[in-house]
């Protein structure tokens, strides 16, 4: 019912040149909210509010293009370079991750050279998940390494070019690279200055992973007070986001109350509350994390199997590796033949791998 009267009251500003409006208007039509889905429907709202440099509607109108044939995908890539072009700093942050994970490769920005259809699935993903601001955390899920920064010119140029736009998440990129084998130099007055900066104009998950990332390394940095000071310009927005039960909110939220105040205000049930919903709609990140959970705190091997063999008939590698651990540790012929046959489809979804 909240879904069905939101839409009718986009529906009646959609005529006041209101790019944000017609950006929600192409998610309701396309994910069914208070209306019938309509895929040819949430492409024209999707590219009205694109005519106004909506950097949402950019990436979810690539998203719908890279489900079409050949021409349709290459009709997205060019979609983000010209977004990139037009200053949109999310196309240019996308298309950075795309080229130093090598799922786009060269001047052109073409699939990977070897696997072209893995690619576009990868693409497909990036496109559709809010990514997070750890970068080798989300790699790693789906089965990207990369251990060493940006690889490729092309990865560091856009990257470089997204943070010219503004964008938060090109600049905390490009401040890991930079630094990323003197975890010292966060305690430099200039480094702090420019986090602080970083912080201060971006959203509050940006500013709560720079906070626990400070935290995980306090034993080199030694600067609680300064951690302490970028959480507290982070928790009220943080706050307001779990509210919406923003998942990485909540978890960072989690993070803040058990391992850097040490209090019983705890946010666990409702994360998982959060992944469990995802995970029953069919979500392969959802599912794996849900199985990872079940694994690794309740110890409940049943539960983490059930889940994790659900991503991986998705094809998401972590799920396929870690569902294959736990088939070897049973010990029998099919087991060990099926976990065997789970790492081999890993390793073919892998787009680049350790050393590379």
């Amino acid at each position: 019912a909240e879904r069905s009267e939101a839409f009718r009251q986009l529906l009646a500003v959609a005529d006041k040149e209101n790019s944000e409006a017609w950006f929600q208007l192409g998610n309701c039509f396309e994910h069914g909210w208070g209306t019938e889905p309509n895929v040819a429907k949430a492409t024209d709202w999707y590219r009205r509010a694109v005519e106004r440099k909506h950097a949402g509607a950019v990436v979810r109108l690539a998203h719908l293009k890279l489900q079409g044939d050949d021409a349709a995908a290459r009709e997205a890539i060019d979609l983000l370079i010209v977004a990139s072009n037009q200053g949109i700093g999310e196309a240019s942050w996308i298309l950075g991750w795309a080229h130093e994970y090598r799922v786009l490769e060269g001047e052109r920005s073409t699939f990977h050279s070897k696997k072209p259809l893995v690619a576009k699935t990868w693409l497909l993903r990036l496109t559709d998940v809010d990514v997070p601001i750890s970068r080798l955390g989300f790699a790693r899920q789906w089965g990207m390494w990369n251990s060493r920064g940006p690889t490729v010119p092309e990865a560091l140029a856009w990257y470089k070019k997204g943070e010219l736009s503004g964008n938060s998440n090109s600049r905390v990129t490009l401040l890991f690279d930079r630094y990323e084998d003197q975890v010292q130099r966060y305690a430099e007055p200039a480094v702090m200055e420019e986090v602080n900066d970083i912080v201060d104009h971006a959203e509050p998950r940006i500013g709560g992973a720079l906070a626990s990332w400070y935290h995980y390394c306090s034993s080199i940095i030694q600067k609680p007070e300064f951690a302490e000071s970028i959480w507290k310009k982070s928790l009220p927005g943080l706050e307001k986001l779990a509210e919406t039960e923003d998942e990485e909110a909540l978890k960072l939220l989690q993070f803040y109350h058990f391992r850097v105040r040490e209090d019983s205000v705890s946010y666990e049930s409702k994360i998982v509350s959060v992944i469990r919903r995802k995970a029953e709609l069919g979500d392969p990140a959802a599912q794996y994390d849900l199985g990872w959970r079940y694994e690794h705190s309740t110890k409940d091997l049943n539960a983490a199997e059930k889940w994790y063999r659900l991503a991986a008939a998705q094809n998401i590698p972590a799920a396929q590796v870690a569902l294959a651990i736990l088939l070897e540790a049973k010990n029998t012929e099919q087991s060990i033949a099926e976990a065997k046959q789970l790492n081999e489809s890993a390793r073919e979804q892998q787009l680049i791998g350790p050393g590379e």
